[in-house]
Order: C-alpha cells, then structure tokens, then sequence
C-alpha cells in the first residue's frame, strides 16, 4: 500500500519515520497472511487420498510462486528421489532458495523457489524472512506427508502380504498395526496444529480489519464484476455513507458526481503502471463542509480482476488551493477581480470536460494562457499543447500544416508530413485567431470536430484522432458569419463552451497585483533590485487605457526596470505613451474634468496642505488618484 498524498506533511521527521513503521508492518502482515494461506492449502492437498506422489508435489510446486512477494517472475522445482517436478516457467537462477528434507527410508528431496529475474531488496532482501519460514514450514510438511504416504504403503504391503501368510506374519501384522497407530496419532497432532494455523489466520484477518478501520485512509475492496465487498470505517466517513450496505453494491455508488466516476473507471481500465490519482469532490452533507478525496486504484495482487480503492482525504488540500487562488494567481492568470474569479471557475469547469471552447478577448488579455490553463487542469494534461496562430499561416499552406499531406501532394512535398492535429494526439490543439482560417479550410475543420478524423492532403484514407479543440479569436465571429467570411455551422461548433476575457480597461482593481507579478519576474531576469512603483507612478498606470491590455502593461513594467535607476520607479521611468497620455486613451469620468478655475482651487489646497497631496485630496473633497490625474492634465508637479 503507497502512502502518497497522504496528508500530513513528509516535511516531519517522526512523522515519516511512523509512516515507514505501519507500511513495514502491512507490508509484514500480508506476507504472514501469504503464507498462512500457502500452508493451508497445503494441508488441504495432503488431505487428498486420490493423489499420487508426483500429482501431489507438482501442486505443491504451483502453490509456490502466488505466495512469494514477486510472484510473475518466480518459478519453483521439488526433487524427490528421481523425480524432479518444475513449474512451467522454471530456469536455473542465482537468485535462489532451499530447503533440503530426508525421509525416513533414506529418500532425499529438495525444494528451490527462484527469481527468474533481480528484484530490488524490500525490508530484509530479495527473500523476506516470512518467505524462508514458508520455505522451511513447506519442507516439513512435505517430509511428513512423503513419510506418511510411504507408511501407507508398507502397510498396505504389510496387509496384502498379512493375507496370504495370516499365521506366519502375526508378529509382523501386530508391528504394523503399531505402526499405524502411530501415524494416526501424528495425523491427529497435524490435524490439531492445522486448527491452530485456521485461528490465527481468522485472528490475523480481524486484526488487519481493526487497522485499516484505524487508519484515516478509506479502503474499499471489490470482486471480479466490480461489487464492493469491504469499505473500512474511514471509507465510509469520507463518502458518507456510514449506513451503507455495502456488500454486493457496485463501485460506483461510493461517489456521487457521475462525471468523477467516469474518470475513476478510466483508471480502472488503465494498467497499473498509467494509473493516477482521481480528485473527487464528494456530494456536500447538510452541516459539513465540502469533502476532497483523492481516490487512488490498484490491483488486488491476489486477482488483478479485481480492485482495491485507497481513498485519502484531501479536503486540506483543497481549502489551502482556495487560500493560494484568493492571493490572485491562478496557474499563469492572475487576477483578484470578481471577473477574473469568474474567469478561474469557468476554467476548472471546462477542464472536466471535453468540449471544444471558443475564448473571446482583445489582444493581450491571455487567451493563450486560459487555454494552457484548460488543458493544464483536464487529464489531456499529459498529453501536447500544441499552440497555432492562424493568422500567422498562409492560405496555400494552412491545411497542410493542420491536416498533414502525402509525398507529392503538391511542389515542395517531398515526404510525407504529419499535420499539427496528429502532432496534437491525446492532448489540445489551441487555434489562436481562429477567426483569419481560409473558408476553404473550415469545412475540413467542421469535420475533425464532428467525427473526429482527418484526411491529409493528397489521400484518400481517414484517420481517427483524439484531439481536444480550444479555439481564441479578437474578432466578432457572429458579424464574421453575416459577412460570409466564418460558416455558421463552425461557430456553433467552437462555441460549445465560452470564455469572454475582460479587457484590463474593465479590471483596473488588478492592475497592482500585475504590477507586482511583473516587477518579480523582471528583478529576476534583470537583475536591478527594483522593489516598487511610487504613488505617481501608479497613479499613471492606474489611469491609462491599455489597448494592448495585459501584455502592454508587462512591456510597459519590463521598459521601466530598465530604465530606473533607483529602487522605486518614477513616472519619468515610465514609456512616453503612459506618461504623455492620449487624451482620447485616458480614462476620465465626468467628475475627473478639470474646469480652468479648478486650478486655482487646487494650488490653493496644496498650499494649505503644506504640499501634501492626500490632505489636499481630502480638502477638495476627491481621491488621491483623482488629484494626481488633474495635477498631470494642468502641468503641475505630481510630487512635492
């Protein structure tokens, strides 16, 4: 069982080291059950009259490798006088164990258990100690049941002989039946020990129930057709279902949303190797918080038919994610605004599923990085994000680089080429300004979306492809369609699922935190030790119109670093366009228009205040913001 995700941090010393005690313990406890379950199905074989010695110990040597702790690459042989009895896949190997036994009439025999390949050490070595008692309880066994058998037939000679020479062969017959009763007894002392074996095997079974019902990880067990046929107490805490019947239920009714039960069956179907961890949010109990579960799938190593669901509480988790996206970053998106947090849900909602989304923005407002963030959060996670601009590809070239062509699709194709949507498998194709495609090239995209194929250029054959379509356009694609340059049937196509990006222009509450995100970056790669923007500074920021949105303003901060030569920036470190405003670019309310007689009320309020802007701000009855905006328009200083 893996401890991974589980919630308390690995950062605490006695912590870990309490975690590698109960995975050492598990780990014992179900190789001591592997082998009480080998023993006893060895007792049952010897219980077996009908079979010979070599059927006898070719069943033993089966049982073998399902009990040692890598059985795929195990193999055994028992040698017994001139038998030699092998498992199928038995090859010499120096990973090797043995356990020498003789019988009472001098016959020597052997049993070796070896890896057929070199497994890593686990606690003790490649061969745990619970494997070498096995190995040695498993020679004893055999010597007593080859000694019993071998009994058995002296006495049945010793009977058959008894009946034709009745008088002369008393005194062999009474040594016989001595003997025979001697054997009962030790049949009677195996049958008792077997008993013992039985009990504590049903006490080893309750106490490995009493620890997992301990454990604040849930565990659910299934059979072959997917019925849950154990859920310990924490599992039934976790999913809410402390009155489940759970016997005989499927799987499926531990977790509520069926889009969550979806990707937990996917990992179902997954070998173990590709397997991840599901983060499932359960279905909300009145007067308890959300519940987080990370649901982990594994294989029953007895069957790997069938499963075993760990279920760890991430709730924790969950609630610090909420903490860090309330700090204004999400992924590469920052933004504290009520639109912007709009944004982020929208996001996470879109991630859990498959449909094709169309992000709609002017330029700059990062429609790429919600698409990355889409494809970041889905489980195409894995998988490419292969970005394209389409305004950026030629008409005679734009199918090819979308759908791929043969040798010899037109002048210049010399080999065959893979198109980006095959380059794109498994994971996101993002078709930036969707809106410039050639109109000749959108019918063979309506088709990739409809029946999830493509033809490239110069073929005939169609291709199947598992591709998620994020689309992203500064257009409007409705008058697009009135024009007759975009189908309409494209645009229901892309517009299952919408994302409209606020321009910076309606989000100027996050205009400092950009600041900030961007003066961290560039102190990074730049080196200048630049901490701040002084309020004259951000007072221009704050009022400018951004057309170019987002990334203007990260070139406007990226120009400033650059150009301080102090710890703070100053408004004459700032880009000419911000400092100088265009009249028609500044943002100015009614209320923010100065009349030419207000400049007078303003000096005079300056030099009440001895020059302080925020007291002569709070004078004249405006904000700060507000004054520095009418101080740049009538040319007077914005600082002392």
């Amino acid at each position: 069982m893996e401890d991974t995700g589980f919630l308390p941090s690995t950062d605490n010393p006695s912590s870990g080291k309490s975690d590698r005690e109960l995975k050492r313990t598990l780990h014992h406890l179900r190789e001591r059950v592997k082998e009480l379950t080998a023993l006893h199905a060895t007792a049952q074989l010897f219980q077996n009259e009908d079979l010979s010695t070599e059927e006898l110990l070719q069943r033993i040597a089966d049982l073998i490798p399902p009990s040692w702790q890598y059985p795929e690459v195990t193999a055994s042989r028992i040698c017994f006088g001139p038998l030699v009895i092998t498992t199928a896949n038995f090859a010499p190997s120096r990973w090797a164990q043995r356990e020498e036994f003789i019988c009472r009439d001098g016959t020597t025999g052997e049993i070796e258990v070896v890896y057929l390949e070199e497994r890593p050490p686990e606690v003790e070595g490649p061969f745990l100690q619970e494997e070498r008692n096995l190995l040695h309880s498993l020679g004893e066994m055999v010597r007593l049941q080859l000694d019993r058998k071998l009994a058995e037939a002296a006495l049945r000679e010793a009977h058959d002989k008894l009946e034709q020479r009745v008088v002369a062969r008393t005194s062999e017959l009474t040594t016989a039946n001595q003997l025979l009763s001697r054997e009962v007894a030790q049949r009677k002392e195996a049958e008792e020990k077997l008993e013992e074996l039985l009990a504590e095997i049903q006490r080893n079974h309750d106490d490995l129930i009493a620890i997992l019902n301990q454990l604040h990880i849930g565990t659910a067990l299934t059979d072959r057709e997917g019925k849950v046929t154990f859920l310990s107490q924490a599992a039934q805490q976790l999913c809410g279902k402390t009155n489940f019947p759970y016997s005989g239920e499927p799987w499926q009714t531990l977790f509520g949303d069926p889009s969550y039960q979806k990707q937990i069956e996917d990992m179902v179907n997954r070998s173990s190797g590709e397997r991840e961890k599901v983060l499932v949010r359960m279905p909300t109990v009145e007067g308890e918080c959300t519940r987080w579960i990370n649901v982990d799938v594994r294989d029953d190593p007895r069957d790997s038919e069938r499963k075993m669901f760990f279920l760890y509480d991430a709730s924790e988790v969950q609630t610090l994610r909420q903490l860090l996206a309330e700090t204004g970053k999400y992924q590469d998106l920052i933004g504290k605004s009520h639109s912007m947090q709009l944004i982020f849900q929208q996001i996470q909602d879109f991630a859990r599923v498959d449909a094709t989304v169309l992000i709609e923005g002017e330029t700059g407002t990062g429609k790429e990085l919600v698409a990355r963030a889409i494809h970041q959060a889905s489980h195409r996670k894995d998988h490419p994000f292969i970005a394209v601009n389409c305004a950026g590809l030629t008409e005679s070239l734009v199918a090819s680089q979308l759908f791929g062509h043969r040798r010899g699709a037109f002048t210049g194709a010399v080999s065959d080429q893979q198109g980006l949507i095959e380059a794109a498998e498994g994971g996101t194709l993002f078709l930036d300004e969707i809106g410039d495609i050639p109109l000749s090239v959108q019918t063979s995209l309506l088709r990739v979306l409809q029946e999830r194929e493509i033809t490239r250029l110069g073929e005939s054959r169609l291709r199947k492809v598992d591709v998620r379509v994020l689309a992203a356009t500064h257009h409007n694609l409705a008058k697009d369609v009135i024009s007759g340059t975009f189908r309409a049937d494209l645009l229901y196509r892309i517009r299952v699922g919408r994302v409209l990006l606020p321009s910076l222009r309606e989000r100027r509450e996050d205009i400092p935190l950009l600041i900030s995100h961007f003066l961290s970056q560039y102190r990074a790669t730049t080196g200048r030790p630049v901490e701040a923007v002084s309020n004259e500074a951000l007072g221009l920021l704050m009022a400018y119109a951004w057309p170019g949105n987002v990334r203007e303003l990260k070139h406007a901060i990226e120009f400033a670093v650059i150009r301080c030569s102090h710890s703070i920036i100053r408004p004459q470190d700032l880009p000419p366009e911000v400092v100088n405003q265009d009249e028609r670019l500044l943002v100015v309310s009614s209320e923010e228009i100065v009349p030419s007689h207000d400049k007078e009320k303003i000096l005079s309020a300056l030099k009440q205040t001895g020059g302080n802007r925020s007291a002569a701000a709070k004078l004249l009855g405006i904000s700060r913001l507000t004054l520095y905006r009418r101080l740049s328009r009538l040319g007077i200083p914005t600082r002392r």
